[in-house]
């Protein structure tokens, strides 16, 4: 009955009648993506069909979501497909938007402006939580929430929530009264849905024509977490997946669930459920109809307590969360030993030492779901995996709701709190680190079955169709890049010139030590990146700058200070570029390419500049300087124009080796900016105080080159500057050498998201400074996007 699945509380929504100015009952669509038994639905066609008004169904795919993705994307418009199909075939007008950076404007809160009511289905997590919060702010038309996801409705059950057996024992009735009967009648609309007159405030995109990949491309969200192919969105696929299950596997479920080596005994339905692609209502009924009484137990016990619990707090993915027993055991031993820490890096990417744990991440990371029964075991490693319970439930949850097809339900809220304690009582005897927590170690749980099977399943490819991806550049983008495709299980060689990884962030050693005469440092700006460089700061990977640094303007000389943390790499700035190429299988370096070029048969060619073939690839990914770009692919390839275009600025270097220290009265600092004169910078170098690295200005640097100048007398040049600024004594340089950087930083920095040039029916793509920004996080972020952009494509070909 649609009455008791309305929610009321008005902190949330905008409770009244419907206004009788409005054109028409808008439902807007997020969750419950079908137009099979969706109480939701039918509500706002209810309604409607009583004040004689059409509807009209507007479902946004916004870009500003939390862990927004490639694959959270490209599986709900391939739901949005399937859904405004069904919905257009009952006679709904509908409209499908697509958020872009460039397209942010408010247009489900235009539309509720002319609408009579406003209905949506309710969840009761963030952030749809928050969006509808916001849109109630920002209008005056009426706006209701209906549960159109659970058997025993949100709003008007008021049982207990806090243990399974409490909330079985008191909704076993209702769930049975809400599945008898159903599914309810189709509500037929009444009013014609043709809406003469209306346009609406933006362009709708046609669900039947759209190009999933190029729509998701073009949101500006994390292509880095890559789509699942064989998980399609969509009621087809999911009614599909799910009839599969229902009649070959539904009656071993409870004997063969919790082994994890059996991979199909699970019915992998947690995605659909989370984006309402499929109708709880049918699922539970055809359940029940087989006698599987373990798996409608899941559903209607496990699934809805988590619902309703999420419902019912507000305060929900926080220790504050959790009962008082579980709150007060995990503070009492927050401070105890974790002899299998682990950095959140390594966590990320399965790589902490525990078989069980790494596969069961791999599989999250690559495949975007886990076992449920290895879920809970997964779950309850991070406390023993990280510093603090604080910290546990933090990662697990990023990492639950970054990669997971269903993350961000409340299923999975109460999912990951189950493994922090809630839902459950004390377990004794007392333990370190997880204290009266239920315990469940990893080694434990995988001496129960076949752990090299289960692996050997989710190490399978993410492509079903074998992909082998060439990677020209061993800089910090290109490492990226590969490395992102090895993650993801795509066999991936890297070609650089050098001879070793680096790029930028080279090191030039002698006999008595090296120089970073190149990146001097960088900084982190977006989320992601400095995570990552804080877990490769535990790691050891890089560490943070302190060195004094000073300004000098005007021929004066002050100490500076903008608040930036800054990171250098730990033995040279090129330990980050080794860390990213550690776990590469194939890094060929000293190869100079001469061209790449694409045969008769899609496969990309690449020659050496000595003539040697270096292979055949499926997929290309350039990374060097975009200058050089129209070198390897012709001067008329469409990406070879875009190249082209970016301009650069150089920068001659200087590496002086001094035989003592400049005075500290002149020079009481280890790093300065200058902003006259022909230098740029001046760096001590951190392992011994008579060596320097100085850098010209790009100014300077553009006229030496007009010059003529080689890298020899610009060194000289600018070691007299450094002399005259610093009060080193000419007669204390030992040795000075110098270098040309002639593609140092692009001209232009962007201010807009890292891009990756990308030609999807080639599968080539370009990364690197002139797309990310001319730092290394953007040299980072645009190489995780070119991989990304090649991975989301290829996907599409299934």
């Amino acid at each position: 009955m649609l009455p008791e699945r309305l929610e009321r509380r008005r902190q949330i929504v905008r409770d009244g009648p419907p206004r009788p100015t409005g054109r028409y009952v808008l439902y807007w669509a997020h969750h419950a993506l079908r137009a099979d038994e969706n109480p939701a639905l039918d509500a706002a066609t209810s309604v409607a069909n009583a004040l004689g008004l059409p509807v009209l169904v507007y479902q946004g795919v916004s870009r500003r979501y939390r862990y927004a993705s490639a694959r959270l994307h490209v599986f709900l418009l391939e739901c949005a497909r399937d859904a405004h199909a069904a919905w257009s075939a009952r006679g709904y007008r509908t409209l499908l938007h697509v958020e872009t950076p460039a397209d942010l404007r408010p247009h489900l809160a235009t539309l509720a402006a002319e609408a009579a009511l406003v209905v949506t289905d309710l969840v009761p997590v963030p952030p749809t939580e928050e969006f509808v919060a916001r849109l109630a702010r920002r209008i005056t038309t009426p706006l209701w929430r209906v549960d159109a996801s659970c058997i025993v409705p949100l709003p008007s059950y008021a049982g207990p929530v806090d243990r399974a057996f409490a909330f079985r024992e008191a909704t076993q009735a209702l769930a049975w009264e809400e599945l008898v009967g159903i599914p309810a009648p189709v509500l037929p609309l009444v009013s014609a849905t043709t809406l003469a007159g209306f346009t609406p405030p933006f362009a709708p995109i046609d669900p039947t024509t759209m190009d999933v990949a190029d729509l998701t491309a073009a949101a500006g969200v994390d292509l880095s977490v890559a789509p699942v192919p064989d998980s399609p969105g969509g009621s087809k696929a999911g009614y599909a997946r799910w009839e599969d299950f229902r009649d070959g596997r539904l009656a071993r479920y409870a004997r063969d669930r919790n082994d994890p080596a059996r991979a199909d005994a699970v019915s992998r339905m947690s995605p659909y459920l989370h984006f309402g692609a499929v109708a709880p209502f049918r699922i539970a009924r055809e359940a029940l109809g087989h006698d599987a009484e373990k798996f409608v137990d899941e559903l209607l016990t496990w699934r809805e307590l988590a619902w309703h619990w999420c419902f019912r707090n507000s305060v929900r993915e926080s220790l504050d969360a959790l009962p008082a027993f579980a709150r007060a055991t995990l503070r009492r031993h927050a401070s105890d030993p974790r002899p299998h820490r682990a950095s959140p890096e390594a966590i990320r990417r399965g790589r902490t030492g525990e078989p069980l744990f790494d596969a069961a991440q791999r599989s999250l990371m690559v495949h975007g779901e886990i076992h449920n029964n290895v879920r809970m075991t997964w779950g309850k490693a991070f406390l023993g995996l990280t510093d603090s319970p604080d910290d546990a439930l933090k990662l697990a949850f990023a990492l639950n709701d970054r990669y997971a097809l269903d993350g961000r339900d409340p299923a999975s809220v109460g999912g990951v709190m189950w493994c922090h304690g809630l839902f459950d009582r004390p377990f004794a005897p007392e333990a370190s680190v997880t204290g009266t927590v239920r315990p469940r170690p990893a080694a434990e749980h995988a001496a129960r079955f076949d752990l090299a099977a289960y692996a050997a399943h989710v190490a399978r490819p993410l492509l079903r169709r074998p992909l082998r991806v060439a990677v020209v550049g061993a800089g910090i983008a290109g490492l990226a890049a590969a490395r992102l495709l090895a993650d993801h299980g795509v066999p991936v060689v890297v070609f650089d010139k050098g001879r070793g990884v680096g790029g930028r962030t080279s090191v030039r050693r002698d006999e008595t030590g090296f120089f970073d005469h190149g990146a001097q440092y960088f900084t982190a700006h977006d989320p992601d990146f400095a995570a990552a460089a804080a877990a490769w700061e535990q790691e050891g990977v890089v560490r943070r700058y302190t060195g004094r640094i000073a300004r000098f303007r005007d021929g004066r000389s002050a100490p500076f200070e903008d608040g930036r943390l800054r990171y250098v790499g730990a033995a040279g700035m090129n330990a980050l570029a080794a860390h990213l190429a550690r776990e590469l299988p194939d890094v060929r370096t000293g190869v100079r390419l001469a061209a790449a070029r694409r045969d008769a048969s899609g496969l990309w060619r690449l020659a050496a500049e000595d003539g040697a073939e270096l292979g055949a690839f499926d997929a290309l990914i350039l990374t060097p300087p975009a200058p050089q770009v129209p070198a390897l692919l012709g001067e008329e390839d469409p990406l070879s124009r875009i190249a082209a275009a970016a301009e650069f600025l150089p920068t001659f270097a200087a590496m002086v080796a001094l035989t003592e220290p400049p005075p500290a009265a002149t020079f009481p600092f280890d790093a300065a900016f200058v902003d006259d004169g022909p230098l740029a910078w001046i760096k001590r170098s951190d392992d011994d105080p008579r060596r320097f690295v100085l850098h010209a200005s790009h100014a300077r640097s553009a006229a030496m080159l007009a010059e003529g100048l080689a890298p020899a007398a610009a060194a000289d040049e600018l070691t007299a500057a450094f002399c005259a600024r610093t009060g080193a004594a000419e007669s204390s340089v030992r040795s000075v050498v110098g270098h040309l950087w002639r593609y140092a930083v692009p001209a232009t920095r962007r201010t807009t998201p890292p891009d990756a040039p990308c030609d999807p029916s080639r599968l080539l793509a370009l990364a690197g400074d002139a797309f990310g920004g001319g730092r290394i996080e953007g040299a980072h972020r645009s190489g995780l996007a070119a991989a990304g952009r090649l991975l989301l494509h290829a996907s599409a070909r299934r």
